[in-house]
């Protein structure tokens, strides 16, 4: 009930835009103070969600009396254990027009001219990177005047920054722009395939953005029916097993998954009912007993998800270390939960073909 809720709240944006319905699309308007002339003006809020990233609250503030606006982005979702930096080159005009989301806790880099803005003096917001630096510059212009009678040298440092900031929105000169977000997310595709004709239904995760350098195994003790619940995304790529159940499976089986524990358990239970062909079949001796052996298995597997048999563990081995086990304690570390780094073998790179990638001198002629 609560995911449906949150669901009519929060809608991709481009359904809203697309939204026959016009009260459906319409903004939220709340009547609130203006600091500037201490009278009210209209905020205007907007929940929506950016597809394969996070809900977002996106406020517009204006003050019919005075004139005051202002917008800024909020984050609606959860932070994720590990922050994200994104560094853009911006060689062209078409470069200043990308797009850019920033967080009320990113903090915006410049590394050219050593400009830092620290996530404090910004609020999140939703804008261009040359609406980006249009705004730095308007910052920085504030008392110039006054700096300019009062602190001379500062005056002329901030006027350079100025100047160079005018020539980077004219494409004079080249430059580049991070943005440093400790509460960032790892990029994931979430795929669904739904047949009308047959019923079919099926979902799938792929994992999104460049391929680490190490690979990951998390090994998980499981000593209560809550710790069946905890999320896991596991990556097209990631082994899983319970060595308390001699179960293994290798990279690639059941594809990429987001769901729980229970839930992926569950999912190994079903599949293996429905592809072992002797399970539910008679025969000879010898298939009884691989039958019989099989229906024990079954069963201490299906104990394992209603939580009678624990604790056991489960292990996740991702070569590409694109699998994730929710961490309850977060950001202090889990005393049931271990993560190894490792280095990936050359058979493992072989196997995900990353030995024939050219990294170097790449579209020169050998």
């Amino acid at each position: 009930m609560a995911n449906k809720k949150k669901d009519k709240l929060f809608q991709d944006i481009g359904e809203i835009v697309q939204a026959e319905n016009e009260e459906d699309n319409r903004p939220m308007e709340i009547e609130s103070y203006c600091v500037n002339c201490e009278k009210n003006g209209i905020t205007k809020m907007l929940l929506t969600r950016i597809p394969h990233w996070r809900e977002i609250v996106i406020m517009s503030f204006e003050c019919e009396h005075c004139g005051l606006s202002n917008n800024e982005v909020q984050f609606a979702g959860s932070f994720a254990e590990k922050g994200c930096a994104y560094t853009c080159e911006i060689d062209t005009k078409e470069d200043l027009n990308r797009q850019l989301v920033k967080s009320e806790t990113a903090t915006v880099i410049i590394p050219e001219l050593e400009l830092e803005i620290p996530s404090t003096t910004k609020k999140g917001r939703l804008t261009t990177i040359e609406g980006l630096v249009t705004s730095i510059i308007e910052d920085l212009s504030t008392n110039q005047p006054v700096r300019k009678h009062t602190e001379e040298k500062t005056y002329n440092k901030i006027e350079n920054i100025i100047q160079k900031l005018s020539n980077y929105l004219e494409n004079k000169e080249k430059f580049s722009v991070t943005v440093d977000d400790p509460a960032g997310n790892r990029e994931v595709i979430i795929m669904s395939t739904v047949c009308d004709n047959c019923g079919y239904k099926s979902n799938e995760v792929k994992t999104n953005g460049g391929i680490h350098p190490t690979g990951k195994k998390i090994t998980l003790l499981m000593e209560t029916i809550d710790d069946l619940s905890r999320d896991i995304l596991k990556s097209e790529t990631c082994g899983l097993s319970i060595p308390e159940l001699d179960l293994e499976l290798q990279s690639g089986t059941l594809g990429g998954r987001f769901t729980t524990i229970e839930g992926l358990l569950r999912q190994v239970y079903d599949e293996l009912i429905e592809r072992i062909p002797f399970v539910n079949k008679g025969g000879d001796s010898v298939q009884d007993k691989r039958r019989e052996t099989f229906k024990n298995f079954l069963e201490k597997l299906d104990k394992v998800i209603s939580g009678e048999v624990l604790p056991a563990h489960i292990i996740l081995d991702d070569p590409l270390s694109n699998s994730y086990l929710q961490n309850p304690y977060a950001p202090g570390p889990d005393p049931n939960m271990e993560i190894e780094i490792y280095k990936r073998s050359w058979e493992q790179n072989e196997i995900l073909g990353l030995n024939d990638i050219v990294l170097e001198n790449y579209g020169s002629t050998p």
